[in-house]
């Protein structure tokens, strides 16, 4: 376009009190991304074409929940025996992705509910050996308070712990909250708004309508680690793992695949982050953007969903 004199916003950002404007975000939530938005600039000026960078890895460290909510987005209403990750497994795959990744901002640890998981101060202090991370986030529906190895290693500066507030179901929040400030751990404690997400359903849409969808998806920047692969988005990743859609191998990237060079490995993967014009998954999701209608969240389902047969 023949323009030459481009400038970032970084300044701009640096020198906005966020606490005065109405974003509809948490101040954490403002910060994070004009972290990400300033680590991307620096990125850009140091990487060249052969550079992955993400900003975002949803680490899924469990397939439980200790709520049921029949319209969770991560499709955990659908599990019939959920189970943790393996700890080999997960170590494997953070590993063989982090070797390819040039810069990652946020590690984010979730399942299911991950304080499930009795294994996550492993998890939790393996994440914390990767130097480069800005960030790891903990997301919780306060029904479980860590203990042990499991509440000591929420002490690093590194850590945020995201509540979500699901009010009565959130049984242990304000315990949690007491435990997290007296310790000097960051949080926050969010009422969410929830879109109809979490429903499996083939949509029978056109190939623009689902090219659209992914493309206005609020998830678009996400990357999924379960079960030792790597996925786009969490619904994607919980739909294959469920066995709920037809396997797409274009959707999937194989972390524990041995016989696969790190070049190889490194071409899948940015094929899967950069390439895709939509996913499978899209095909049974109703789409995750402001246009998404809202629903009432956390309603409890009164026994495990039955996953509907796909087209």
């Amino acid at each position: 376009m023949k323009i030459k004199n481009i400038h970032d916003c970084v300044n701009l950002y640096k020198n906005t009190d966020f606490n005065n404007v109405n974003t509809g975000m948490t101040s954490h939530d403002v910060r994070r991304r004009v972290d990400i938005y300033k680590a991307e600039c620096a990125a850009l000026q140091t990487s060249d074409e052969s550079s992955f960078n993400l900003k975002y890895v949803d680490i899924t460290i469990t397939e439980a929940c200790s709520l049921k909510c029949e319209s969770c987005s991560n499709l955990m209403q659908y599990y019939v025996k959920p189970k943790n990750s393996d700890l080999n497994l997960l170590f494997k795959s953070i590993d063989k992705l982090m070797e390819i990744t040039n810069s990652l901002y946020e590690f984010r640890v979730l399942g299911g509910e991950p304080f499930i998981n009795k294994q996550i101060g492993q998890i939790i202090n393996k994440l914390l050996t990767y130097k480069t991370i800005k960030e790891i986030v903990i997301y919780t529906n306060a029904t479980i308070i860590p203990k042990g190895e499991n509440f000591e290693c929420l002490k690093n500066d590194k850590i945020f712990v995201e509540i979500t507030d699901y009010k009565k179901l959130s049984r242990k929040r304000d315990e949690l909250i007491k435990l997290l400030k007296a310790n000097n751990i960051r949080y926050t404690s969010i009422i969410p708004v929830w879109s109809d997400s979490g429903t499996l359903k083939y949509q029978n849409a056109t190939e623009e309508q689902l090219a659209d969808k992914f493309k206005s998806c609020c998830m678009i920047d996400k990357t999924t680690i379960l079960n030792g692969k790597l996925y786009r988005c969490p619904f994607s990743a919980n739909a294959h793992n469920l066995n709920a859609i037809p396997h797409n191998v274009s959707d999937v990237v194989n972390l524990d695949d041995d016989n696969k060079t790190i070049a190889e490995l490194k071409k899948e993967v940015t094929l899967l982050h950069g390439n895709k014009k939509y996913l499978e998954a899209c095909k049974h999701c109703n789409g995750r953007d402001h246009l998404t209608p809202k629903i009432e969240v956390a309603i409890q389902a009164k026994k495990i969903l039955e996953i509907p047969k796909y087209k």
